[in-house]
């Protein structure tokens, strides 16, 4: 029998097993880019032309890394909320039991990325079609080891949704709307795929979210800033409903209330670390202080 300190040592066994998985899939990439560059170097030599053809696949390649490290750090920040909530109901249960499935033939996830959402789902899917997509590679990758063949991986934008209009019963967007770089461009696109009957789930979180965490980053250096955009400016609790009603007839808004009570270090200097803002270049070659502060 597992404890709960077991448990937690077996999630993070298998996040390192997935680590190891992704790493294995960069270096074969980067193997690949390489004995392609030989080539063009043994062909033709370095001529004007194939060294920017070369650059551009070293530069490809980088990308792919950069979709990895980027899967790697969403399961971070999801494991520290699955380790440490104090909602009996885990987040990613609640947000599926608010889906209707009794409506719901054809449906669209918008930014899946490791598939989170549809672990331990119950709904029968058979006779369904679920489409999770994500602009990340490395996240679909992810979501493809986790899950089964009943769903459909495509990797696209949600700013430009390649479907025809009027196709999905369902759209739902867990926790991107604030990352799209055109928020109005991806609200038209999901409306025009979506059925005039259909349903559109959307997720995001408050102004307050995770403040302590940044406080406690800011206390060690107040030049850190976790994100380099305020996300829920963008779309958040806040301003949600009023984005949302500028595109649907309905709007409906469900809270999930939730703490984090966590009481060791490393899961939260872990967490910081993942972020999307400069902490890693102020805290190079001060992990381990920061680490002693927190």
């Amino acid at each position: 029998m597992l404890v709960e300190n077991d448990e937690g040592w077996v999630d993070t066994l298998r996040m390192q097993v997935n680590l190891v998985d992704q790493k294995i899939r960069y270096f074969s990439s980067l193997k690949e880019t390489l004995k392609k560059a030989i080539e063009i170097v043994a062909d033709e030599g370095m001529s004007l032309k194939k060294t920017v053809d070369l650059l551009n696949l070293l530069s490809s390649d980088e990308e792919i890394v950069e979709q990895y490290r980027n899967a790697t750090n969403l399961r971070v920040r999801i494991q520290l909320h699955h380790l440490y909530s104090t909602n009996p109901v885990e987040w990613f249960s609640w947000l599926r039991q608010k889906i209707d499935f009794s409506k719901i033939n054809r449906l669209l996830e918008l930014g899946c990325g490791n598939g989170d959402l549809w672990i331990g789902n119950t709904v029968d899917l058979r006779n369904r079609e679920i489409f999770l997509s994500d602009l990340s590679e490395g996240m679909l990758e992810d979501a493809k080891s986790r899950l089964s063949d009943e769903y459909s991986f495509m990797q696209m934008d949600a700013q430009n949704i390649p479907f025809k209009k009027d196709f999905f019963d369902a759209v739902v967007a867990n926790h991107l709307l604030f990352y799209l770089s055109d928020l109005p461009l991806g609200l038209s696109e999901i409306t025009r795929v979506l059925k005039r009957s259909g349903v559109f789930y959307a997720s995001t979180y408050g102004k307050s979210h995770m403040k302590e965490i940044n406080e406690l980053a800011q206390e060690f250096d107040s030049r850190i800033r976790l994100s380099t955009t305020f996300l829920p400016e963008q779309f958040g609790k806040e301003n949600g409903k009023e984005i949302l009603s500028r595109y649907f007839d309905d709007v409906e808004r469900f809270d999930y209330t939730d703490t984090l009570v966590i009481d060791q270090a490393k899961p939260v200097v872990d967490y910081i670390v993942s972020c999307h803002g400069n902490q890693n270049e102020i805290l190079s070659g001060r992990l381990h202080e920061f680490y002693e502060f927190v």
